[in-house]
């Protein structure tokens, strides 16, 4: 049992190693970059497209240009995250877990490599919205202020919009994340070492039932599960990739405006 973040993680580094900490991390590069990379080329399209303008910002066309990229980000994507969220919830091995997946494409088609996709849609899409309608916020406040927007200004903005984002969807990642480790659960899985969740809710139950299961066994605190460490993983990357993106585009704007 776990009675905290710190609790977890001191117990996890000392019975499966310190190196476990990053279990699922080629998985999960194959999923960030491209999801990077969609993501942030389709926010900034879309942003264009509808006319954003920082100085007189109209606060709409944020959230309906974060809504459409994540859509088209995730989407492509899904699989990639099923199969990081199997091997840092599950130590499969590599073989097994190739098989697992093969049997499961075999029994249900390809639409099992999308499994939890409505959950993670209905966590990334509200996450995208809030966050780009606070960081646009946040960036405009500065903006109209005169100040000016470096690299300190766009890491606070950005961790700050982040924690806002993944404190109010966190509901959907516990969702999303219990939805993708019952892929295969009852194959290579002992029932009796499940939580009563898992004991009574199966593999083919509906998002919105599970969302009221955790509610009606856990209480309100089951559906803010693992919060803290959603933060402390969150709040830091939203910083750090915005920051990047940010640099490295103006970086790049001067480079080819200097080559004219």
């Amino acid at each position: 049992k776990y009675t905290g973040t710190l609790d977890t993680l001191s117990k996890i580094v000392r019975i499966e190693g310190f190196r476990v900490l990053w279990s699922g991390l080629t998985p999960a590069l194959c999923a960030s970059i491209p999801t990077v990379i969609i993501y942030f080329t389709s926010y900034m399209k879309a942003k264009q497209l509808l006319g954003y303008n920082e100085r007189s910002p109209n606060p709409i066309l944020p959230v309906i240009a974060g809504a459409c990229s994540r859509i088209v980000a995730v989407t492509a994507v899904s699989p990639f995250e099923l199969i990081r969220t199997k091997m840092q919830s599950e130590k499969v091995p590599n073989r097994q877990l190739f098989h697992l997946f093969r049997t499961s494409l075999a029994e249900e088609g390809p639409r099992v490599l999308w499994k939890g996709l409505l959950p993670t849609i209905w966590r990334d899409i509200p996450f995208s919205m809030i966050y780009w309608f606070n960081y646009e916020t946040f960036r405009a406040y500065a903006v109209r202020s005169n100040r000016t927007v470096d690299a300190y200004t766009t890491f606070f903005c950005g961790a700050l919009a982040g924690s806002i984002a993944a404190t109010l969807t966190t509901p959907a990642d516990v969702v999303k994340t219990f939805r993708q480790i019952e892929l295969g659960r009852s194959k290579y899985s002992s029932v009796d070492g499940c939580n009563c969740s898992s004991k009574r809710i199966n593999q083919s139950t509906r998002t919105l039932s599970i969302l009221l299961h955790i509610l009606q066994v856990e209480g309100p605190k089951g559906l803010f599960a693992g919060l803290v460490p959603r933060l402390l993983k969150v709040a830091p990357a939203c910083a750090i990739m915005i920051t990047s993106f940010e640099t490295l585009r103006t970086f790049f704007q001067r480079m080819n405006a200097a080559s004219f």
